[in-house]
This record gives C-alpha cells, sequence and structure tokens, in this order.
C-alpha cells in the first residue's frame, strides 16, 4: 500500500534526517524524534473520564 498524506511526509522527513546525519547514534535519534514529534502533531487522542470529572481512566491514540 503507498504511503499518503501525512505518513508520506513523515517517510520524506525521516529520509532527510537519516542523510543528514554525521554517524548511526545521531541518525537514529533523529527519526526518533521525528516519529514523536509526527504522533504528537497527527494523533487523535479518546478516551474515558470518570463522571465527576478527573484524568483519563482509560482510552487510545490513533
Amino acid at each position: 500500500m503507498p504511503l499518503a498524506g501525512t505518513e508520506k511526509a513523515l517517510a520524506s522527513e525521516i529520509a532527510g534526517a537519516i542523510k543528514s546525519a554525521q554517524n548511526e547514534t545521531e541518525g537514529w535519534e533523529m527519526v526518533i524524534t521525528k516519529i514523536l514529534q509526527h504522533i504528537t502533531k497527527n494523533a487523535l487522542v479518546t478516551g474515558v473520564c470518570p463522571s465527576n470529572g478527573g484524568p483519563l481512566t482509560g482510552g487510545k491514540i490513533t
């Protein structure tokens, strides 16, 4: 299945990060950073809160 939308943009960013890395460790750090940034920017968090308010007690990230 071909990548599209934000996934295609993420793949491009990861490829650029790998090419610009000075060494393997730096490359992996850049890849992880790009993935975490992508999740933070594009994720939708859904969850369950107690009826009286309070923090999420369960949920998922999609």
